[in-house]
Order: structure tokens, then sequence, then C-alpha cells
């Protein structure tokens, strides 16, 4: 006769009932968890045997690092299976962007019929994890996928827009009662649009090559001098989210961008706090002469000083705490999920977070840059702005453009 008596599962610990013939300490769900990992064990050492290209043997392993973060399901295992398979039958050239990425998904999914809302794609996964590793540019990044997109949209014939085309659709957004600058950002992104679909000889002449619209008139949103102490103030509180403080220091005095804060790395050399920022290859630009590691002052019980150790010791929880293949030293980390870089939307989420905290309402990015320009450009001397990687031209405009101030 079994006898049963209570006990603790080694792996989460869940109360649960064994005999003393059990021969794994397990509940039902970590029990099943070793199995599933037993058998990707089986599906990785047949790996060698199976594909022969080894650019395919590389992104196997990537999709492998990637299915190794989550828990194993059934589906899942059918999925590692099939990619083995599709793998060692078909090639796969080197992912360059996206565009390519989803273009294997589509082959991927031709041929095997999975539900994508349980497994996902593997294709995709792999794209993560290039991202991941620096090898290729975010998703929200890579334009290709997102005019790709647009240009199914299109019910008539892009080589048979023209110029009058264009005007003619900006004197209708005008009698429509839009606004200017409504009107003269539509055809900013109809430039961008057309530019990009020339470069990729979709289109052989740019309808909006020879077209201009006028600009609205400029004018420089910054926050007043009793919002800027409140913003400071909360920087320098010791009791305020160093996450948050972080976030507001980098706009308000350094003129981080959105992108900037998503992509930059944290790194500690001789005991100094350092922030390395990206830097994607430039074309036709003269200026962005930004330095690309920005070391932060290192003198002690300054309050930036304690800043950096509060920033420091809570990253170090956080970083412990995500799932990673790679070491990935991002600045700010994601909640709950893996390390990737953060989005635009979630960078915008959290400055919203650090502002209402700090004063109570929401500011944007954009008015916060606009403000540490307006800080640095004391005496009508703009010169020092361009440390911070903005062009000659924009830094004139804190010369003479009006400001208003955020109510």
């Amino acid at each position: 006769m079994l006898v049963f008596y209570d006990s603790n599962c080694k792996v989460c610990g869940k109360t649960i009932l064994i005999s003393k013939f059990s021969r794994f300490k397990l509940c039902r769900n970590c029990n099943k968890q070793r199995r599933e990992c037993l058998k990707i064990k089986k599906i990785e050492l047949s790996k060698n045997e199976l594909i022969t290209n080894e650019y395919s043997l590389y992104i196997f392993d990537l999709y492998l690092n990637y299915t190794n973060r989550y828990k194993y399901k059934s589906a899942i295992l059918k999925q590692a299976n099939n990619l083995l398979g599709y793998l060692s039958l078909t090639p796969i050239k080197t992912l360059k962007n996206w565009k390519e990425i989803y273009a294997e998904s589509d082959k991927y999914c031709a041929s095997y019929k999975e539900n994508k809302k349980v497994t996902g794609c593997p294709f995709i996964k792999i794209g993560r994890m290039l991202t991941e590793i620096g090898v290729i540019t975010s998703r929200y990044e890579d334009r290709s996928h997102y005019f790709g997109k647009l240009l199914k949209r299109f019910s008539s014939n892009l080589t048979a827009i023209t110029e009058i085309n264009i005007q003619a659709y900006l004197i209708h957004l005008k009698d429509k009662g839009h606004n200017q600058v409504y009107c003269h950002l539509t055809f900013t992104h109809l430039s961008i649009f057309f530019r990009w679909c020339k470069a990729e000889k979709i289109i052989l002449v740019n309808p909006c090559n020879k077209l201009q619209s006028s600009r609205p008139l400029q004018q420089i949103t910054v926050c007043d001098e009793d919002t800027v102490n409140q913003l400071m103030r909360f920087v320098k509180n010791p009791k305020s989210c160093p996450e948050q403080a972080m976030i507001i220091l980098l706009i308000l005095v350094w003129g981080f961008r959105s992108e900037d804060l998503g992509h930059a790395k944290i790194e500690i050399t001789n005991n100094e706090f350092r922030i390395v920022l990206r830097r994607k290859s430039l074309k036709n630009i003269k200026y962005y002469n930004r330095k690309q590691i920005i070391t932060f002052p290192s003198k002690p019980n300054s309050w930036i000083y304690l800043l950096q150790q509060r920033f420091y010791k809570e990253w170090l929880i956080q970083y412990q705490d995500r799932i990673k293949s790679f070491p990935c030293y991002y600045l700010f980390l994601p909640r709950y999920r893996a390390i990737r870089p953060l989005t635009n939307e979630t960078i915008v989420a959290r400055i919203y977070e650090a502002t209402e905290a700090a004063v109570g309402k929401r500011i944007t990015s954009r008015i916060l840059r606009q403000t540490c320009g307006a800080i640095h450009s004391t005496a009508s001397d703009a010169s020092i702005l361009a440390t911070l990687g903005w062009s000659s031209d924009y830094c004139f405009n804190y010369t003479w453009v009006p400001k208003v101030y955020l109510k």
C-alpha cells in the first residue's frame, strides 16, 4: 500500500502529495516542463545531423534561445520540429532586414499551418533575437515593412500620381478645414514615402520633388521657470523614483530623444557611470557631433552622484530578474519580459509617468527637449546646443524664434 505525505516541489515550492517511491519531487506542472525540456534537448541534439547550412543552424540556435525563456507547450515543441524540418530542406540566406524576415515568414506559413495566436511565427522570434544582438534594427524603425503595407492600400498605380494630384490633395485638405501644421506634416510624410518608392525603384519620378509646402509659423513651447524648478527638485530628491528622475535629467539637461533613451546602454568603467549611445549610419548629414559615450560627474556626495548610485542599484535588481540570452545592458529595461530595446511608445509612456510624478501633469519629450535648448541658449548664444547633436540651423532658432510657455 502506497503511503503519501506532504512535501514541497523542488522548482516552484508548491505543496504536493508524493509517495516515498517518487523519483522526482515535482508538482504536475513542473514535471510536465521537465519532460518537455527533455524533448527540446533531443531536438537540439539532432539539429547538426539535419541542418547542413551554417547560417540556418545559427538562426535555429537563436530560435531555441528564444523559446528557452518561457514555459514549453506542446504547440511550441511541434513548431520547433517544423522549423527543424523547414531549415533542413530550405537553406536560408543571411537576413539583413525585416522585409526579408517577413518574406521568410510567409514562406514558412505557406508550408506549415500553425495557430499564430498560440505559438507565434518562428521567424519573427528569430528577428527579435537578431535585433537584441544588434544585427538588424528594430522592426518599428524598418521603413520597408511599414511602407510595404502602405503600398497595398493604394488603389491606383503609383506611377500615375503627378505633382498636380499632390497639389490638389493639399488644397482638398485646406478646404476641409485642416490647419497649416497638419497640411505641412502630411506633405512631409508623402515626400518621405515617395522618396522611398523611388529608392526601391517602384517609381521613376518623385511627384513631391519640385513641390514646396509653406511651413507654419515657428514657435518653441517650453516649461516656465516654476515647472523647471519642480522638475529639478524631483530629480534631486533622494526619495523620488530613480528611473523617473534619470529620464527627466537626461532629457532636460542632455537633450536625449526617445530613440536615445530606448537604445542607450549602461557602462561602468573604473567606477564611472557612463552611457553609450547608439550610432546609426547617417547619410548626407554633416553635423551630429555628439559624443557616443557620455560620462557622468563622479564627485562624491553630490546629488547627481547619489542619483547614479540609486539608479544603478535598482537597475541591477531589474536586470537580474529579466529574461535574457545575451548580455544586454540597456539603460532602461522592459517590465515583465525579455530584454530588448524599448519602443518609442514605451518611452513616451514612461516620460508621462515621470512628469506626472514630478509636477502632476503630462509633459511631452519634445517640450522637455525644447526647454533644454532654452536653458542652454542663454544670452542669445545657442552654440553649446551643437554638442547635443543638434544642427546649426536648429540651434540658431533658439536665438530668435518666439517662446511660448506651457500652460
